[in-house]
């Protein structure tokens, strides 16, 4: 069961108004009603598909509602004639019906007709809104920033819109973050920085070890106590005094830095003992038994052993 209305439309020149075609639809014909319209020239019948002519029909509901480019049918049977099935989205509107009906070819263009009828309320459904088809919305929006492209594309708008894309980012990073990437090569060591301040100086050192000669004993003290060695000093007269003076400075040093400087210290105390056993080969007794005495003292225990090494050689049995 349908509701078919027949109209015949032609080509000419002294106007394209039909005026109400002369049918009445209910906004309950949903999928029912439907308008079939002829399209004529002087010649007859056109037919559309072998001329390339596609047809455009616009629809202006009475509540303002408006539908572009509504879609029609060619018949494949009969030349030039057309169906357009009224959609629910149209049906459902109410009032009078005005419809605009175009021929379209590339850059060609022809308005055919104009024809109104009329849509009645059944009294079982609600008021509905107004709508406007989106293609038109969009064709609005396009012909209006063409329009006005200069004044709506300037440099304020410009800053806003890089301040609201730069803000929403911000706002939304984890959106726009990706995985993170393979660890890169290391760079190039930087420029040599400016030399840092000089250090607070390090607290005092223990004091070191005394040897002296009792005077009342004649025997070596070490720290003040007497040993069991008889001191000789008439013997050291003959030690070149020269070579012996910052030795016990010297070896301070090396108690502090032996790790950094162990090898240039040994060397520097081989040559000093060396020196300062050859200006003084009578004190060799004398200078063993010291070295017996005090060998565990940890300040003079290097120069103990050295001296120990020196008189056990052949050079001086």
């Amino acid at each position: 069961m349908y509701k078919i209305k027949d109209v015949e439309t032609r080509i000419k020149n002294d106007g394209v108004d039909l005026g109400d075609i002369g049918c009445r639809f209910y906004t309950e014909d949903e999928n029912t009603a439907s308008i079939r319209i002829g399209i004529n020239d002087k010649q007859g019948r056109i037919d559309l598909k072998a001329h390339g002519l596609t047809p455009r029909l616009h629809l202006f509901m009475e509540d303002g509602s408006i539908f572009k480019n509504e879609p029609l049918i060619i018949d494949d049977v009969v030349k030039g004639f057309l169906t357009y099935k009224i959609p629910k989205k149209v049906i459902k509107h109410a009032g009078y019906v005005r419809c605009k009906l175009f021929l379209e070819k590339e850059e060609e263009k022809i308005h055919v007709a104009n024809f109104s009828f009329n849509i009645v309320d059944s009294g079982i459904e609600s008021a509905v809104a107004k709508e406007i088809d989106v293609k038109l919305v969009d064709d609005a929006i396009m012909r209006i920033l063409k329009d006005n492209a200069t004044d709506l594309l300037n440099k304020d708008f410009k800053e806003k819109i890089d301040k609201d894309v730069i803000s929403y980012i911000e706002k939304n990073e984890s959106r726009f973050k990706g995985a993170k990437g393979d660890k890169g090569e290391p760079g190039q060591p930087g420029a040599k920085g400016e030399a840092g301040k000089k250090g607070e100086q390090g607290a005092p050192g223990k004091n070191g070890t005394v040897v002296s000669i009792n005077p009342d004993t004649k025997m070596w003290q070490i720290d003040g106590k007497d040993t069991d060695i008889k001191a000789e000093p008439e013997l050291l007269d003959k030690i070149n005094i020269a070579n012996v003076e910052g030795l016990e400075d010297k070896l301070q040093e090396v108690e502090k830095n032996k790790e950094a400087t162990l090898k240039d210290s040994k060397t520097y105390t081989d040559s000093k003992i060396a020196e300062l056993v050859d200006s003084a080969p009578e004190s060799m007794n004398t200078l063993r038994e010291l070295a017996e005495a005090i060998q565990n003292n940890s300040i003079s225990e290097s120069v103990l052993q050295q001296i120990g090494s020196k008189v056990s050689t052949e050079d001086f049995e």
